[in-house]
């Protein structure tokens, strides 16, 4: 690569870390990680699956331990996805993801 394109690619760079989209991304990333609330369902969220992949190890797929476990591996999943601040946090990545996109269509789209 020459220099000049390496030059452009970290203008990009730097326009992306200074933009509002990764900067609120950012911001919604800390409070939803510094969080106990947050915190406590994704640890349960994380147990919830190491139990349903446990029993997929002893059990059948259809058993009833393992369609229990999945039921509430489920659950977890659905409370953390629906907590407040997670889903401020998913909101902002999908913004933060569409200006990628859109920087991704304009480098990309030669034709």
């Amino acid at each position: 690569m020459n220099i000049e394109l390496i030059n452009d690619v970290e203008k990009i760079k730097d326009f992306l870390k200074k933009s509002p989209e990764y900067l609120a991304l950012k911001e919604a990333e800390q409070i939803m990680d510094s969080d106990d609330e947050v915190k406590v369902l994704s640890f349960q969220k994380d147990h919830a699956m190491m139990v349903y992949n446990d029993d997929l190890k002893i059990f059948d797929r259809n058993s009833v331990e393992s369609l229990k476990s999945h039921k509430y591996f489920s659950e977890t999943v659905y409370l953390l996805n629906h907590h407040p601040l997670v889903k401020d946090y998913i909101l902002k990545l999908l913004k933060y993801n569409d200006l990628l996109e859109k920087i991704n269509e304009e480098i990309f789209d030669l034709w």
